[in-house]
This record gives C-alpha cells, sequence and structure tokens, in this order.
C-alpha cells in the first residue's frame, strides 16, 4: 500500500489513525510537515516524520526517522504496563530528531519509581531536540515531568515528579 494523505501547507492538515492489523508500506511512509499519524497496528516499511506522530500501540517493522520538525509524542493513561499507554516498537534503527512529548492522564499520579517504556529500537542514533537522556522532560500540560532515559534498547520515562509551582501554596 502507499499513503497518500499528507499535504505540505498549513491550510490543509492531514490525519490518518490506523485502527489495527498490518499495513504494508513497500516505497515507505512520510509523515509529511503538519501532518499526523496515531493509531495502533503494525507498519512494514521505512517511516520518516516530518510531521507529528502519536502512536498508541504501534510497531514499524523496519526503520524510523525522526526528522528536525518533527513531533513524536505519547499518553500515559495507567499503571507501566497498561495496555491503553502509548509505547512503539521499531524492529530496526531509530534516527532521533525533533521534539519528544508525553501527556499523562490527570487521574494518574506514578510513583518515582515507575518506569514507562515509551520506545523499544533495535538500534538507535542521534538525539531529540527538546531533551537529552538523563534529563528531565516537562509533560506537556508542564504540570509534571519525568526523567528521559535510554536503556540500550529502549527509551523509557521514569522518575516521575509533579511539578510544583506556586510554592506549595
Amino acid at each position: 500500500s502507499e499513503y497518500m494523505f499528507l499535504d505540505d501547507t498549513a491550510c490543509n492538515l492531514a490525519s490518518l489513525n490506523l485502527l489495527g492489523g498490518t499495513n504494508i508500506c513497500r516505497s515507505g511512509l512520510e509523515i509529511r510537515r503538519h501532518s499526523r499519524l496515531t493509531g495502533r497496528g503494525v507498519i512494514l516499511g521505512d517511516v520518516t516524520n516530518r510531521g507529528s506522530l502519536w502512536p498508541s500501540t504501534l510497531t514499524i517493522g523496519s526503520s524510523l526517522a525522526l526528522d528536525s520538525t518533527s513531533q513524536l509524542g505519547f499518553s500515559i493513561v495507567g499503571e507501566p504496563g497498561f495496555s491503553q499507554n502509548s509505547s512503539l516498537v521499531v524492529t530496526g534503527s531509530v534516527s532521533l530528531g525533533g521534539n519528544l512529548e508525553i501527556t499523562i492522564n490527570p487521574s494518574v499520579t506514578p510513583s518515582s519509581a515507575q518506569s514507562f517504556v515509551i520506545i523499544q529500537y533495535g538500534s538507535i542514533s542521534s538525539a531529540f531536540s527538546n531533551i537529552v537522556f538523563g534529563q528531565r522532560l516537562l509533560t506537556s500540560d508542564r504540570l509534571a515531568s519525568f526523567r528521559i532515559d535510554d536503556t540500550g534498547s529502549a527509551i523509557v520515562a521514569t522518575d516521575f515528579r509533579s511539578e510544583d509551582w506556586d510554592g506549595g501554596h
């Protein structure tokens, strides 16, 4: 299959939500700027993200390249291992770039000891633009943060902290 849902203009935003199954992209899949790919399932083929990729539970059976314009986002809605938490598995290489984002359901308060595996990979290169491994990343609502670590086979969000912006008042 070849997906032609993407558009180069900010006026015509394109979006594709995968509902599961296996999606064969022999020529690869490019998520262009101002476009968004969400959902779950399997993509067989190389994926290049220049737009926004927000997986539910997604496996890429090849490589993933994240352009400097890309956004890669994950949602945490339950305990580690909860099936509704976002996760991405890339069987090949991941070339990092762009921004990493994490949202957390307001009803969830992880402990600092919990770790959330967000990306599993075969190999990895480069870095995100907005976070260095071992440093803290604010959640999208800026009310909490996680330390983002690279284990050698996965990228994990750990050491959850609630941000206290009013000094405890």
